[in-house]
């Protein structure tokens, strides 16, 4: 399955990364490798939209934390917009209180 992402460039070579599909078990994996290729590719920090995400599941955690890991790595900070209410209700229930707003950062 191949992944639905818009890119478009911000201030000083960041990017901001809108996720164009759902995020579900049955796509998150090939949204994870571009959304990760494309935190790579950018010059410096970015934002990852969910403005155009109707629902999403748990691998949505899973999705966030491993842009996370990825953008502590290289020494980015990434912020996240727009979370769905389906991933803050999961991120509520285990405990990731750090995606229950609106926008959470991972800056490092």
């Amino acid at each position: 399955m191949s992944a639905s992402l818009q890119l478009i460039d911000i201030a000083e070579g960041g990017q901001r990364i809108f996720i164009e599909s759902d995020l579900l078990f049955s796509s998150v994996i090939a949204v994870r490798e571009a959304a990760e290729k494309a935190i790579s590719d950018a010059q410096a920090d970015c934002v990852i939209d969910f403005s155009r995400v109707n629902q999403a599941d748990s691998s949505a955690l899973s999705f966030c934390l491993c842009c996370m890991r990825l953008a502590k790595r290289l020494n980015k900070t990434l912020v996240f917009e727009c979370l769905p209410a389906d991933m803050a209700s999961i991120s509520d229930l285990v405990g990731l209180d750090h995606f229950s707003s609106n926008q959470a950062e991972s800056g490092y």
